[in-house]
C-alpha cells in the first residue's frame, strides 16, 4: 500500500508541475470501455462494452514553437466490462469496473484547418488502478491487487491515439483510443488487457 502512495504522490506531483504551464486545459466526458481476455490463447468473446467515465486536467508544453507539443497531465477515469448471465431465467449484467489515476505523455501535433484548431495526439499512458469491483445487481465485490494468482496488478500501461478539434470560444471536443499494453493478471496461461474509447468535452484556459 506504501508503494501505491508513493505512485499517486508521484502523479499528482507531476500534474501539479504541469499546472504552472500556460497552455493549461481541462477535460471530461464518456469512457466506452471492454477488455481482451483470453485463456491459454483462446479469447471469450462473450465479454462487452462497459460505459464508463473521464475528468481530468491536462497541459501542453512547446517542443518546437506551438506547432508541435508534449501534453501531459493527470486523469481520473473507469474502465473495464461486462457480461451477461442468466440465473432462474433472469438476465444478470455482471460488471467488473477499474478506477485508475492514468497520466498521459502524448506528443501533440497542431494544426490550423480552415481556420480550426485540429490536433492529434499519440504516445504512452500509465495509469495505477486505485479502485476495483465486481458488480451483479444489487452485489458488489472489492478486486483485490497485488501479485498473487487471484489478484489483479495496479499498473496499467497503454498507447494512447487521439485527435481533436478546439473552438474560438476556447471549448472543444476529442477522441481517443486507449490500447492497454499491460496484462492485468497473475495467473499462468490468463491474459487480461483493457481497451477504452473515449469522448471529451474539454476548455483551455
Amino acid at each position: 500500500m506504501k508503494k501505491i502512495k508513493i505512485a499517486i504522490a508521484a502523479l499528482l506531483l507531476i500534474a501539479m508541475n504541469s499546472f504552472a504551464e500556460t497552455n493549461v486545459g481541462i477535460k471530461a466526458g464518456m469512457n466506452f470501455s471492454n477488455v481482451n481476455e483470453k485463456f491459454d490463447g483462446t479469447k471469450n468473446d462473450e465479454n462487452k462494452m462497459l460505459l464508463g467515465y473521464h475528468a481530468g486536467l491536462y497541459a501542453d508544453f512547446d517542443l518546437i514553437g506551438e506547432s508541435i507539443q508534449l501534453e501531459t497531465g493527470l486523469t481520473l477515469e473507469n474502465k473495464g466490462s461486462k457480461y451477461e448471465e442468466k440465473f432462474l431465467g433472469k438476465k444478470i449484467d455482471v460488471k467488473t469496473s477499474l478506477t485508475y489515476l492514468t497520466i498521459p505523455v502524448n506528443a501533440r501535433l497542431n494544426l490550423d484547418v480552415a481556420g480550426l484548431k485540429v490536433y492529434g495526439l499519440a504516445g504512452p499512458t500509465i495509469g495505477v488502478a486505485i479502485s476495483g469491483k465486481y458488480k451483479s445487481d444489487d452485489e458488489s465485490e472489492d478486486i483485490d491487487f497485488g501479485s498473487k494468482d487471484s489478484e489483479m496488478k495496479r499498473l496499467n500501461i497503454g498507447l494512447l491515439v487521439g485527435a481533436g478539434i478546439t473552438l474560438e470560444n476556447n471549448f472543444g471536443f476529442r477522441v481517443g483510443y486507449d490500447v492497454g499494453l499491460s496484462n492485468l493478471s497473475n495467473a499462468d496461461k490468463y491474459k487480461y488487457k483493457t481497451g477504452t474509447l473515449s469522448l471529451s468535452l474539454t476548455y483551455d484556459f
